[in-house]
């Protein structure tokens, strides 16, 4: 068993990841780097926590911030990161230079 570094519940990480997968379903919790329990991953998640949640750029191969990339890039477009992810899924840097 875990403990969950936001609430303090013990859990099991098939549990948090099938919670997280079943909610979110686009996104993997493989990607969180904080041990949380499924309720506290989706939270953050959905609060947009940065910090918590990366992945990795299959363009440029950079791990990112997905909440922080995916506030710059829709500062900078007024659209959303994910929406270039037809093919592969890309940071805010090469998401950008794809528009250019």
């Amino acid at each position: 068993m875990k403990k969950c570094e936001w609430c303090g519940k013990e859990f099991e990480i098939s549990d948090a990841e099938d919670d997280f997968d079943r909610e979110i379903g686009f996104f993997n919790y493989r990607n969180i780097k904080k041990c949380l329990c499924g309720s506290c991953a989706i939270d953050v998640f959905n609060e947009q926590v940065d910090g918590v949640y990366f992945e990795t750029c299959e363009l440029c191969g950079k791990e990112f911030d997905y909440i922080l990339d995916s506030h710059e890039f829709e500062n900078a477009t007024d659209t959303y990161l994910t929406d270039l992810w037809d093919s592969q899924i890309l940071c805010c840097d090469c998401a950008l230079s794809k528009l250019k």
